[in-house]
């Protein structure tokens, strides 16, 4: 990154364009999925409503989350953690897929 483009995003005004449009996308869209997300291609959010996404999820390619999905973190000790969810994986309305655990290739998880 050029000097240039370092001074503008850590600049206080792009940060704060940032976290306004984050803010307006979640309350909006009902969408929450940060930013230094692990997300593979093909993600596709069929509708809008209640989707929440941990930071630390690692998610494959072609994934297809519909409304109410919540995927995050769970757990105590060395069993705290979040999923890590393959590739072609489809979630139903209303799932929860929640701890550390891995979801397959291929796979359809129903709430």
């Amino acid at each position: 990154m050029g000097n240039g483009l370092s001074k503008i995003y850590n600049s206080y005004l792009f940060r704060a364009m940032v976290f306004f449009q984050y803010h307006r996308m979640c309350s909006k869209w009902g969408i929450e999925i940060p930013r230094v997300e692990n997300i593979d291609t093909g993600l596709y959010i069929e509708h809008h409503g209640g989707v929440v996404v941990s930071s630390q999820t690692k998610i494959g390619k072609n994934v297809n989350l519909s409304q109410g999905v919540i995927i995050g973190i769970s757990g105590k000790g060395d069993r705290r953690g979040v999923p890590v969810i393959g590739n072609n994986v489809y979630t139903a309305p209303g799932a929860k897929v929640l701890g550390k655990i891995t979801i397959g290739n291929n796979v359809s998880i129903d709430s």
